[in-house]
């Protein structure tokens, strides 16, 4: 016997499911965009942005250009010389470059240690399709530190991470892998990438984009080979030991100080600090806020947790 043919309503029923996937794809592969390739600015962009000539305006020399390539990507820094047993590796936010990391750079230089700068994979002069929000970021630095240790003959112990935003979280990532720093300063840090992203998408798209997170989550994970559960700074916080200041302006409106509250009930309380400051900065402003409270911070923490970091 011939089959009935289906009802004409299963047909719109279908057609109907079939649009709505459609939709549901399209709108995922857009917010896979947003999340993964995102715009970022060139260095000369960045430099312009900021108002920024040259680093002698932060007191450094001309300074060493560096390329280091790793995991299909070529990274692009700076390198200066100091005149201590000491250096620093600084790891700057999203869609900026190594120059918003120079205001920092007085403080530790002033020490006479050696200072690192670099950009990111996808960001600045640095190579690479994608950001990982710390995933491949984590694996950066660790090289990124290698070759700091190849360039001056310094020790673990003798190097410590300052990282903001994308590269705090990207700084304590990196810190389980590299149990021996002098320190880590994370200032302004997100928990991890599910929690900013849900935190972000809301605020900035409404309610309806949590219904896209996860396939957004799904394509950026096949797109950029990573797993969105290990970018997570609040699970990996449990096995760093490392000395660590989380640092949190109070006021910040983009990624809320709620989330280094939560990176400190789950550190090792024996090595952690935590400062939320209270002087009106936004996200990951505290320094240019209130830079003298900011270094007397972070000299206090050094002093604490780092005592043998000169």
């Amino acid at each position: 016997m011939a089959k009935e043919p289906r009802p004409r309503w299963q047909w719109l029923l279908l057609g109907l499911l079939g649009l709505l996937i459609l939709a549901y794809a399209g709108a995922s592969w857009f917010f896979s965009n947003v999340l993964i390739a995102f715009p970022t600015y060139s260095l000369e962009e960045d430099r312009n942005r900021l108002g920024i000539s040259s680093p002698a305006d932060f007191g450094l020399p001309q300074p060493q250009d560096f390329t280091v390539n790793t995991a299909n990507v070529q990274l692009s820094g700076w390198f200066f010389q100091g005149t201590n047993r000491c250096g620093v590796l600084f790891l700057h936010g999203i869609g900026s470059s190594r120059y918003t990391m120079l205001k920092y750079a007085p403080m530790f230089w002033q020490r006479g240690c050696s200072l690192m700068f670099y950009d990111a994979r996808r960001h600045g002069s640095s190579t690479g399709k994608y950001g990982t929000y710390g995933y491949y970021e984590s694996k950066d630095a660790v090289v990124m530190l290698s070759q700091f240790k190849a360039l001056t003959a310094l020790n673990d112990n003798q190097l410590g991470m300052l990282g903001e935003s994308y590269g705090a979280a990207s700084a304590i990532l990196a810190a389980q892998n590299v149990p021996n720093l002098a320190f880590v300063i994370a200032d302004s840090s997100y928990e991890s990438l599910k929690a900013i992203v849900y935190e972000q998408g809301e605020k900035q798209y409404g309610k309806l984009i949590k219904v896209f997170i996860p396939g957004a989550f799904l394509l950026s994970e096949l797109r950029a080979r990573f797993d969105v559960s290990k970018v997570s700074p609040l699970d990996s916080v449990e096995r760093v030991r490392v000395p660590l200041l989380l640092q949190h302006a109070l006021e910040d409106d983009y990624t809320p100080a709620e989330h280094s509250k939560h990176l400190f009930a789950n550190s090792d309380k024996s090595q952690t600090m935590l400062y939320l400051s209270d002087w009106g900065a936004g996200h990951a402003e505290a320094i240019n806020t209130n830079p003298q409270a900011y270094t007397r911070v972070v000299d206090e923490f050094l002093a604490a947790y780092a005592p043998e970091f000169q």
